[in-house]
């Protein structure tokens, strides 16, 4: 009997036939795959301002969680101020905004374009003032007092040159929040520039609607969500380039500098565990790869800790405002300290409870407004198919390997843990420290737009490098899928607010 034939003999003559080899439809979907990844960082450009300017004037002003609060302190830090007074110290003219748009409006009253014309005319007259020792504006405290003044330096540079300009209130909000879009839209174009894989996992993370929402806001968190996506591609370039290199003193001031950032503006001291994704070779020595980043953990803890200390006048005011509301912060971060075991066992309830990751999952994919606006369940769970499968088939060239999902899953367990944590510290009441009967049943309260900045890398451990699926095809899909979210975001939002 003849021997069978060798696979490359068959591979040959299936090739003469015309029917491709595998290797060439590798190529092929390498080609197209680049391809595609070539223009997802210029389409992500285009839909981020087209989409996020919408949000940006549909959504009514101060109707975006604190917006009022983050305007606040946008304004102390267009005077040069980064830590700011205890007290509320705004030109009465924002008060007036706030009171024309207070939050949860949709309670009070619908408005029309005219309302809008109307909110235009107030003069900003920014020389009567409320705060320090005067007559009081606005109820409470500005709990945004506690963010460092560098995530606000874009909106505070724009709305200086605002202020001399004698612009009103309201257009001086807009121009805050087209400018925290484009600093977003920006940030997040050069993280997909950066990153060598992976790709349209971030395209459609941040593009959700709840990233655009916030993107488009005068919150301090649209530059912290970007600058994190940021940190995560300049992380995953270094450790799956290529050609990455060896790391020099620029690369390490980069990280530096980022690393800074998360921790003063969010404390986000876990974004450093992802630094152990960079292979050892691109180090000088593996004893100076240990050292590097030990020296991250450093600056991240040290940076947070210096903040929080010169500014402790504010960081006071934040417990005393809690504790008016029952909530004793310290008593909340003993339990922390002395109750690991018990509270690593809330925070495995919370994790294991479908209606809370449910309820977090509407969070992360859009509530919109003063959490008063949500997206159908129906959109919420296309999208989040959407996200799960581009992890799953969208990986081009990338070796995810155990190790490696093994440390993203610490950065997630260092994540998770931590946006828990200050939810239990911050919003935990006193009586529920001394009845250990109900601990099993707490679920802490966080929103689910906490999610957002680890969101990436967090899905990468969705990566297979084996099922795919047509790039050309699903950069079309997820362009739809992007752009019908927010149609229906926005037709919500304008059916609750608008006459």
């Amino acid at each position: 009997m003849p021997k069978e034939k060798r696979p490359r003999t068959i591979r040959r003559e299936l090739a003469s036939r015309g029917t491709p080899t595998a290797g060439e439809i590798e190529g092929k979907y390498s080609s197209v795959a680049a391809l595609v990844d070539g223009h997802l960082p210029g389409v992500f450009l285009a839909l981020a301002l087209l989409i996020g300017t919408l949000y940006a004037f549909v959504m009514p002003p101060m109707q975006i969680p604190d917006e009022i609060m983050h305007f606040a302190r946008v304004y102390s830090v267009s005077q040069g101020v980064c830590i700011a007074s205890p007290d509320i110290d705004v030109p009465k003219s924002f008060a007036q905004l706030n009171d024309l748009f207070p939050p949860w409006l949709e309670r009070h009253r619908q408005i029309s374009l005219a309302d809008l014309r109307i909110a235009l005319k107030l003069p900003l007259n920014d020389h009567d003032m409320a705060g320090n020792g005067r007559e009081r504006s606005l109820d409470g405290f500005i709990n945004q007092n506690v963010y460092h003044c560098v995530a606000y330096l874009p909106e505070a540079m724009v709305l200086n040159v605002g202020r001399r300009a004698a612009l009103s209130p309201l257009v001086l909000m807009y121009l805050c929040r087209l400018t925290n879009l484009a600093c977003y839209a920006l940030l997040t174009f050069l993280a997909l520039r950066l990153l060598p894989d992976f790709k349209i996992i971030l395209f459609c993370v941040a593009l959700m609607p709840m990233a655009l929402h916030q993107a488009a806001s005068v919150s301090a968190d649209s530059t912290y969500i970007a600058v994190s996506f940021l940190f995560a591609a300049y992380v995953f370039q270094l450790a799956f380039a290529k050609e990455a290199g060896k790391l020099g003193i620029g690369r390490f001031l980069i990280l530096a500098a980022l690393t800074a950032f998360l921790a003063l503006t969010k404390t986000a001291i876990y974004m450093v565990f992802l630094l152990f994704l960079i292979p050892g070779e691109t180090f000088p020595s593996r004893r100076s790869r240990w050292l590097a980043i030990a020296a991250f953990f450093l600056l991240a803890i040290g940076s947070a800790a210096v903040w929080q200390h010169v500014n402790e006048p504010n960081m006071q005011r934040v417990a005393e405002e809690r504790a008016a509301r029952g909530i004793d912060m310290a008593g909340d971060w003993r339990f922390v300290r002395e109750h690991p075991l018990e509270l690593a066992l809330i925070f495995v309830s919370c994790m294991t409870d479908q209606a809370y990751l449910y309820r977090n999952l509407k969070g992360f994919v859009g509530v919109l407004g003063w959490l008063s606006v949500p997206l159908p369940d129906w959109l919420v769970w296309i999208y989040f198919v959407l996200l799960i499968t581009a992890a799953a088939t969208q990986t081009r060239a990338a070796t995810f390997t155990l190790p490696l999902r093994g440390i993203v899953l610490v950065f997630l367990a260092a994540a998770v843990g931590t946006t828990l944590a200050g939810g239990w510290v911050l919003e935990t009441p006193k009586f529920i420290l001394s009845r250990p009967g109900v601990w099993g049943n707490i679920r802490i309260s966080i929103q689910g737009r906490y999610w957002i900045p680890f969101a990436f890398p967090m899905l990468v451990l969705f990566s297979t490098g084996r099922t795919r699926f047509n790039p050309r095809y699903f950069a079309v899909i997820a362009a739809g899928v992007v752009v019908l979210a927010s149609a229906v975001a926005l037709s919500m939002v304008y059916s609750t607010y608008y006459i």
